[in-house]
């Protein structure tokens, strides 16, 4: 559904060779891709990033607030 808001729970750690800090930002079970090696998905603000994920089973695109750690998705697809 166009809106919902998913709650996310950025999960910290180390990295081991380099010491800096590695940030996950969607839950290692649902299947989510980023494309911003190859488009520009951040605002010019850095505050927000656009992904595709697949929360319900289903692809949809969702646009996550960074500071508020949740996603709020965008389109509207069938099932969705």
């Amino acid at each position: 559904m166009k809106g919902k808001i998913i709650p996310l729970n950025f999960r910290h750690q180390k990295d081991s060779e380099t010491g800096h800090e590695v940030i996950r930002m969607t839950p290692p079970h649902i299947i989510c891709h980023r494309n911003y090696f190859y488009q520009k998905c951040f605002t010019r603000d850095g505050g927000k990033l656009i992904f595709g994920g697949a929360f319900e089973g289903h692809w949809n695109y969702y646009l996550l607030d960074i500071a508020a750690q949740q996603a709020t998705q965008t389109d509207r697809w069938p099932g969705g």
